[in-house]
């Protein structure tokens, strides 16, 4: 009796192989598969959509961390602008308040701890009209009040410190040190702004802090 090639696999798979075909798979996961689809392919098309979900993953954190990195930038170089500009403005009020100071000190002959904060003053007054319409232009004044409470705390922050700041600096400067009441103002100023800008951009332009008759309407 003719045995059948089934019975014998080894000389089935030579055959096969000698006709040029792929070899006859083996076992209950080659019989699924068919004889014409290789050994492996199925479990790399079931290991394929894992990697595309990785790969979407990570190409989408890397956008989130572009986008986060951008934003970040853009503050940056949009502080740098507004610094630049306050200090611009800050350079004008300096001019301002020698201005005044010695008007106040040699045309009037006032005392120099009283000549001082008037002028203090003067620049205060010019620098928040600045501010308002240039430095921080883009977060106008909703109302003529809102502008007032924006006057007010800047009087409070920018003035108090710069007030508080030079009376003593020129206290300390002037009466102790003797040092020339307008070389005294120079450094009483350049140390009392250092603060200024933080407290113009967080506390009076904050766009958020308005009165309670402009959040209401």
């Amino acid at each position: 009796m003719k045995k059948s090639s089934s019975q014998f696999p080894v000389l089935s798979s030579q055959m096969d192989e000698w006709r040029g075909g792929r070899p006859r798979p083996s076992g209950p996961s080659g019989a699924r598969r068919g004889f014409s689809e290789p050994l492996g392919i199925s479990s790399a098309s079931e290991n394929s959509p894992k990697k595309t979900q990785v790969h979407s993953a990570s190409s989408t954190g890397g956008g989130a961390r572009r986008s986060i990195h951008a934003r970040r930038s853009t503050r940056w170089s949009e502080g740098f602008l507004r610094w630049l500009k306050f200090n611009f403005v800050g350079a004008i009020g300096i001019a301002v308040q020698l201005a005044a100071l010695a008007l106040f000190r040699s045309a009037l002959h006032l005392n120099y701890l009283l000549a001082t904060p008037l002028a203090v003053e003067a620049a205060v007054l010019h620098n928040f009209l600045w501010h308002e319409r240039f430095t921080w232009a883009d977060r106008p004044a909703a109302r003529l009040t809102h502008s007032l409470a924006r006057l007010a705390r800047f009087n409070a922050s920018n003035g108090g410190v710069s007030i508080l700041g030079n009376l003593l600096l020129m206290r300390l400067l002037v009466g102790e040190f003797r040092l020339n009441y307008f070389a005294a103002n120079l450094t009483a100023i350049t140390v009392c702004s250092l603060v200024n800008f933080l407290l113009s951009d967080r506390f009076v332009f904050d766009p958020q802090i308005r009165p309670a008759s402009v959040r209401n309407q």
